[in-house]
């Protein structure tokens, strides 16, 4: 009689256990639910994968569902297009991109994959790290899309943003956009002679490069300045 009681709750108990510790594992099911438990984000892939306690799950993409990142790609290729009068025959490698968007910064492209390798930031300076394995063409350094969905990691990293939805990227994408203005004052313009210093700037609206801020601002065409060549 003990012997049977005694049996039978160690068996109750053995299965409180095994649904306890089956529940909290199996609480991540999903690439989604695994990057709200912070899995691990594996961001070169399409899918996009995510590594939780030692299982990965795959982002399952719908026929005609739009992400976050393809949205963003969508945008940020859009909007470059806009900004210098085309798309190059290759694409949009990163001194391009940061040409057409004033806000962007070298650090942004760091693991960035591109056509025949990778950027690399590193002391301050991007390098293109061309993969030995693949031939050289005039497309090298274009970013791919996968570079591109790194280029959005590194934003939301250097800028602490939360991207939930388009409006998020849009607002994004404006502020990259934006160019660091520097208004002329009346007593830049009234400067009897510019030190002649070489530190290039783009004088507005005439988009038009100068030595320097000074110089920009003795020409009466030039209402503000940003620090880069036009």
């Amino acid at each position: 009689m003990w012997g049977t009681s005694i049996f039978f709750g160690l068996v109750i108990i053995l299965v409180a256990i095994t649904l306890i510790y089956g529940i909290g594992y199996k609480e991540v099911r999903t690439f989604e639910s695994c990057v709200e438990k912070g899995g691990y984000l594996i961001l070169e892939s399409y899918p996009r994968q995510c590594s939780y306690k030692g299982d990965t799950y795959i982002e399952i993409i719908k026929d005609g569902e739009t992400t976050i990142y393809d949205y963003f790609l969508v945008k940020i290729r859009e909007k470059g297009v806009q900004n210098t009068g085309g798309m190059p025959k290759e694409g949009f490698d990163p001194i391009q991109y940061m040409g057409a968007f004033p806000k962007l910064e070298p650090e942004d492209f760091n693991g960035a994959k591109a056509v025949g390798g990778e950027w690399n930031y590193q002391n301050g300076n991007l390098t293109f790290i061309k993969d030995p394995l693949q031939k050289i063409t005039s497309a090298d350094g274009t970013v791919s899309d996968i570079g591109l969905t790194m280029l959005l990691e590194n934003l939301k990293y250097r800028l602490d943003l939360r991207i939930l939805g388009p409006e998020d990227i849009d607002t994004l994408i404006t502020f990259l956009l934006e160019e660091d203005k520097q208004y002329c004052t009346k007593e830049s313009r009234e400067v009897d002679v510019c030190v002649q210093i070489y530190d290039p700037v783009c004088g507005k609206p005439l988009n038009k490069t100068f030595s320097n801020s000074c110089s920009a601002c003795k020409n009466d065409g030039i209402d503000y300045w940003v620090s880069e060549k036009c």
